[in-house]
């Protein structure tokens, strides 16, 4: 791995069964360039980084399971970063209104109600492989955890229209902070168990 002087040099490895080596490397650029924005670099020089993400399984929404990933290991691994970044997968799924209705009460769904019945559609936010396989659409989304805005999104099969994206956009801005209070909560029950751990080894 090449060293920089005033920097530290990241890699991103993404291994993963379905995936061609292309489309890997795709994904580990796209991933890199979210990484590399985050982590202050410039306070690590001559120092590298090397992040490596293996695939055990696959149901979907891999793109936000491997970037949440990553950077639940830069949290873990206390290097310093601007901010925090958490991926969302959302497929749109044609439906018909009573459809729609139907699905309400499925917790990781949000729905959208048109007039035109040619235009009535589901978002689902962190869909299955299956739920793919029906989409017309499947869009990623990274997100930062100081305003919640946008840094990146790619989409990943079909096309939508602007609405469409507008709606996705807007529920994959709010499961996002479900991600990112995940990180808050992870966290906390690590550094509570260290500290019970700590506790007890000065008690004895």
């Amino acid at each position: 791995m090449r060293n920089f002087s005033d920097r530290m040099a990241i890699t991103i490895g993404i291994s993963a069964r379905k995936l061609d080596k292309l489309e890997a490397t795709s994904r580990e650029n796209f991933l890199l360039d979210v990484v590399n924005s985050c982590v202050m670099s410039s306070s690590y020089p001559r120092t590298a980084l090397s992040a490596q993400i293996l695939e055990l399984e696959d149901d979907g929404s891999n793109y936000a399971l491997v970037t949440n990933a990553t950077c639940l290991a830069l949290i873990d691994s206390g290097i310093s970063m601007r901010f925090l970044f958490a991926g969302v997968n959302c497929a749109i799924v044609p439906g018909k209104p009573a459809d729609m209705f139907a699905v309400c009460v499925t917790k990781n769904l949000f729905f959208v109600i048109d007039r035109d019945e040619h235009k009535n559609y589901k978002i689902v936010v962190d869909p299955t492989s299956k739920q793919l396989l029906e989409c017309s659409c499947e869009i990623f989304f990274i997100f930062e955890n100081r305003n919640f805005e946008m840094l990146s999104l790619q989409i990943t099969k079909g096309t939508c229209s602007d609405q469409q994206l507008q709606d996705s956009l807007k529920s994959a801005q709010n499961a996002s902070k479900t991600v990112f209070q995940f990180y808050k909560e992870t966290v906390q029950k690590k550094f509570s168990k260290e500290l019970a751990d700590l506790t007890t080894v000065k008690g004895n």
